[in-house]
């Protein structure tokens, strides 16, 4: 396991753990928790994350204009294998279906006006960032194939799908 010493005699191991050097050369688990549920700690006097420090450490610098997305969703799990630069639309795409959620669909609610179900997407990359509304259907499982089908039209590959057997893959080349 390779492992990287700051200037304040922490060790940080690519599994992700952040250590303090005691005197007697033992090792105790560092960082506290935030609102987030990510790890941070202070690096050279400013707060951070300790999967942005752990990224910069054995991989070299965040690129400008991306976050460090973490690919099993554990914020807590700070290993190099699970970390992984997304610029900040893509990370936030692939979140996870909001608790708020009371359809359980992502992208679709009902309209009490309409008495229907209505499909949106919201998306920095098109629609200048700006909620877009796709339509009103019978049911939620029609909202939510038609958000679907938005997202794929529009390749917006990190977007999480309702139905992930719609994403079809274009036949190879043979």
């Amino acid at each position: 396991m390779r492992i990287a010493e700051d200037e304040n005699k922490r060790v940080l191991g690519e599994n992700g753990k952040l250590y303090l050097r005691e005197k007697l050369q033992t090792t105790r688990i560092f960082g506290s928790e935030f609102t987030g549920g990510y790890l941070q700690a202070t690096f050279k006097g400013k707060q951070q994350g300790i999967h942005r420090h752990v990224y910069e450490n054995f991989t070299g610098l965040i690129p400008k204009g991306f976050d460090v997305h973490h690919l099993n969703y554990c914020r807590t799990d700070n290993r190099l294998e699970n970390l992984e630069p997304r610029t900040h639309c893509d990370n936030c795409a692939e979140r996870q279906i909001q608790k708020n959620n009371t359809s359980s669909v992502i992208g679709v609610c009902f309209h009490t006006k309409s008495g229907k179900w209505r499909a949106n997407n919201q998306s920095t990359h098109l629609n200048g960032g700006k909620r877009k509304h796709i339509g009103y259907f019978n049911t939620k499982e029609d909202a939510g194939l038609a958000r679907d089908l938005y997202v794929i039209n529009n390749h917006l590959e990190y977007y999480p799908l309702n139905f992930p057997s719609c994403r079809l893959k274009p036949p190879s080349s043979q």
